[in-house]
């Protein structure tokens, strides 16, 4: 499975590692082989096996930014969010001071591009 790699001095990593060693990340690999076979025609390894371990647990709620990978849980009956949802969730609950410097920073200093009608869709969520 090794897809998750943590790197040192990223945005989050401390954090990151803080949760890994508290237990509230725990890595675990899918026993569905022939699902993740099935999904890698179309996905990486990571976005395979993390469908289909969701699969498996019966996940409520899987984290998914890539459109086809979003299409595939979708078809297998998966419930899904993505960085940005979990951004506007936490505006709405009062846990950040700006979305909008929220979607700056994950925009530079995570490489993650958003377009204009989403950027809005967000923003005008927050309001």
């Amino acid at each position: 499975m090794k897809e998750f790699h943590l790197e040192e001095g990223r945005p989050g990593s401390s954090a990151l590692r803080q949760a890994i060693e508290g237990g509230w990340i725990v890595e675990k690999e899918p026993s569905d082989d022939p699902l993740v076979r099935t999904l890698r025609q179309d996905l990486d390894q990571g976005e395979s096996e993390a469908i289909a371990l969701a699969v498996e647990e019966e996940a409520g709620l899987i984290l998914l930014d890539e459109r086809e990978g979003r299409r595939r849980a979708r078809n297998v009956g998966l419930e899904m969010t993505g960085a940005l949802g979990i951004l506007a969730q936490a505006d709405r609950r009062g846990n950040l001071d700006s979305i909008s410097s929220a979607l700056d920073r994950i925009e530079s200093e995570a490489g993650f591009w958003i377009g204009p009608a989403l950027r809005e869709q967000i923003l005008g969520g927050s309001e």
